[in-house]
């Protein structure tokens, strides 16, 4: 996948300031004391037996392209900036890219990836029973948040979905035909930004 060869290029770029957490948690860029951590978060890959619960967890087919990321990483928090609070004084750090995984511990002493059965289960209304919510998004220009999005793949044809977070009823919002295409996609495009 073209996706895993920019994380692994992305950890290149990063060799003179890299760390990893005491349960080998990647962490590129400054390391701060609270969040965000790093620039990007990238969780170590997940063992056979995860993949086989994950697999054993859903009533569809988990895709292959799902897969392999998961065999790369147990989940990623990648492009952290600082946005503000809307209506607020407040700053709050977030990650511009997420891929859920599954936390193996459920405790917040040390960091974990969103939980993906977790997450999946929260859908607006309209969201296919066939599609699999395996991470999200945001846009933003000039540091304003633009928008905030779930990203989900069918588990039938291996279509890769990008819908509105907030709302009454599920909207699509940018679509491509794998999960390569759409991580590539907008991985590439948050590099831009932050040139």
């Amino acid at each position: 996948m073209k996706f895993l060869k920019y994380i692994d290029n992305l950890k290149e770029s990063f060799s003179n300031n890299i760390m990893y957490t005491e349960n080998n948690v990647c962490l590129l860029g400054p390391y701060e004391d609270r969040p965000p951590v790093a620039e990007h978060i990238i969780f170590p890959p997940m063992t056979d037996a995860l993949i086989q619960h994950l697999k054993e967890s859903y009533n569809r087919t988990v895709p292959v392209e799902l897969l392999s990321v998961f065999k790369a990483a147990n989940g990623m928090d990648l492009f952290w900036t600082l946005q503000p609070l809307e209506g607020t004084e407040y700053i709050l750090p977030v990650s511009q890219l997420t891929i859920y995984g599954i936390p193996l511990t459920y405790t917040r002493d040390r960091l974990e990836p969103y939980n993906i059965s977790i997450e999946d289960l929260s859908r607006l209304r309209g969201t296919p029973d066939n599609w699999l919510k395996f991470g999200s998004h945001r846009e933003s220009a000039n540091g304003e948040n633009q928008g905030e999005y779930n990203l989900f793949v069918d588990t039938d044809n291996g279509k890769v979905y990008s819908a509105n977070r907030e709302g009454k009823t599920s909207i699509i919002h940018m679509q491509w035909d794998s999960i390569d295409s759409c991580l590539c996609d907008l991985f590439e495009k948050l590099v831009c930004t932050q040139v």
